[in-house]
């Protein structure tokens, strides 16, 4: 679909017509670029009665499914005829479900340039239930195989009114001390800052803190301290390093003294 601008009243413009198609979905998700957060897409999304979800900000990987579709468009627009690739993409069957993009909508295979017999472009209705459920437990083992190679840990949820260290987009270390407001969506925060108001962030971008370390840092606002991080005891007045840490001290090997070595004879 040629999209002539990315302003709010064209993409809703396109969007009527795919809804006017297809009917209207339950529920939009999107990123947070302008066109989606304008109040008039807002306005648009209450008068055809569908439910949209924006993404966490900075946590591309929550638009998945977006991004993912974009590499697949990008791919048919490298092909030399852009209709067959078309063709070809909507009457291929998935690995995961056994079926073609195309069936699922029209209940029947769709004919390509690939030689089939007419008997297998029969109307076949399909069960939707199993459908889903194939889909389901394929979702769900990619997520699994994902999760145990990239090492995953849920972290726990949240709470409002709990103290975290915050992320912000100039910074590149843990510094900005924040509370939770409240909890939005799925792994989804608003927490409120100090310095820089409001901000909505992803569950990965939020370190849980003591309360301890949070009124510590309101008296200091240039530590950067990892969430648990205590305080290394002070050492006691008058004693060295040496007698507190239990160990001697040892001499570099790098300094070397060489005073007391006798001087080279040289030859006359």
């Amino acid at each position: 679909m040629y999209l002539p601008s990315t302003s709010s009243h064209t993409v809703i413009c396109k969007l009527k017509c795919c809804f006017a198609r297809y009917g209207i979905p339950e529920c939009v998700v999107s990123d947070n670029t302008r066109q989606f957060t304008f109040s008039e897409f807002e306005q648009f999304s209450r008068e055809w009665n569908f439910k949209h979800i924006t993404t966490s900000p900075r946590f591309p990987q929550s638009n998945g499914f977006a991004e993912r579709a974009v590499k697949t468009a990008k791919k048919i627009l490298n092909q030399d005829d852009i209709f067959l690739a078309i063709l070809a993409y909507r009457s291929t069957p998935l690995t995961e479900l056994g079926v073609s993009p195309a069936k699922p909508m029209f209940e029947r295979n769709i004919r390509n340039t690939l030689p089939c017999l007419s008997k297998n472009l029969k109307h076949n209705c399909m069960n939707r239930e199993t459908l889903e459920s194939k889909d389901r437990k394929a979702k769900q083992r990619q997520k699994i195989n994902y999760d145990r190679h990239h090492g995953v840990i849920n972290l726990p949820e949240l709470q409002p009114g709990d103290p975290v260290l915050v992320k912000a987009d100039d910074e590149k270390h843990w510094k900005t001390q924040a509370r939770v407001l409240q909890k939005v969506a799925p792994r989804s925060y608003i927490v409120r800052t100090d310095s820089k108001g409001d901000l909505r962030r992803n569950r990965r971008h939020l370190k849980k803190i003591p309360e301890s370390n949070y009124s510590h840092m309101d008296q200091d606002d240039n530590l950067d301290l990892e969430p648990d991080q205590e305080f290394p005891p002070a050492a006691p007045v008058g004693l060295s390093t040496s007698s507190v840490a239990g160990t001697p001290l040892w001499k570099s090997a790098r300094e070397k003294d060489f005073s007391s070595r006798s001087p080279t004879p040289t030859t006359p």
